[in-house]
């Protein structure tokens, strides 16, 4: 049988298998206040309305802590490029090895003989 039934027929044949005769006698024993429908109409809860505010404090809080994340990062590039310029002397002409030379330099060439 499926879990929720289709036709009357069926639903007669669930009731029976449970032994009850009806629906109404199924929640006999629930409160009629609890088996009422939610009024989906209605305006939102102060929970939900509090739930919302603090889902906008997190995401305050992610942006201040990304840009935190994107600060340092940029701190500690800055911090590499001292330390790179304070490796190779001042900014004159040619100080950074380019190109193959600055793999190359101390290589033994195969054409040398």
């Amino acid at each position: 049988m499926k879990f929720l039934p289709a036709s009357d027929a069926e639903r007669r044949e669930m009731l029976a298998a449970i032994g009850v005769p009806s629906i109404e006698a199924l929640f006999a024993s629930v409160p009629e206040a609890v088996r009422q429908e939610p009024d989906l109409t209605a305006p939102l809860s102060d929970l939900v309305i509090a739930l919302r505010r603090i889902s906008d404090r997190i995401d305050d809080e992610q942006d201040k802590l990304e840009a935190k994340m994107l600060a340092d990062r940029a701190e500690g590039i800055a911090g590499l490029a001292e330390q790179l310029v304070s490796m190779t002397g001042p900014a004159s002409g040619n100080s950074i090895p380019s190109g193959s030379s600055r793999f190359l330099r101390n290589t033994p060439s195969p054409c040398r003989g």
